[in-house]
This record gives C-alpha cells, sequence and structure tokens, in this order.
C-alpha cells in the first residue's frame, strides 16, 4: 500500500471472481457471445455448438485490427 501512496494510487478492492465489477472483460464478453450468437445462427448449427463457435470467436477477434495496436492486425 505504502508504493500505490507514493505514486499517488489509491487501491481499492473488489470481490474476488466477480467479473460483473470489470467493465472491460464484460464488454469483451458481451461481445464475444453477440458474435457467437451470428456464427450459429447463419451456420445453422445446433446450440450444442456453442463451445466451439465460442472458441472461434475468440479466435477471430484477436486477429481483428484494433486501437491498441494502431488498427493494424496481429503477425501471424
Amino acid at each position: 500500500i505504502a508504493f500505490f501512496t507514493k505514486k499517488g494510487i489509491k487501491p481499492e478492492t473488489t470481490v474476488a471472481n466477480m467479473s460483473t465489477q470489470n467493465g472491460v472483460s464484460e464488454r469483451l464478453i458481451r461481445t464475444l457471445t453477440t458474435i457467437t450468437r451470428c456464427f450459429l445462427v447463419h451456420s445453422g448449427l445446433r446450440k450444442s455448438d456453442w463451445d466451439d463457435a465460442m472458441a472461434y470467436a475468440t479466435h477471430v477477434y484477436n486477429r481483428m485490427p484494433h486501437t491498441a495496436n494502431d488498427g493494424i492486425p496481429p503477425v501471424i
């Protein structure tokens, strides 16, 4: 805590294992869920294929250009 105080940072505790307190992770989960639903609807796959569709949505999302890397897709 002394380190944070020295740097002018006020530490705040959160409840463990509660993603609802992390807006960034909540937004990513919402985005991946939306992509997964689109994949399932447009491909005609069953809801039981959700885990594979989510894995593929994550794969695609991780290869999209993003503002964090100046809009350049990652080198694969």
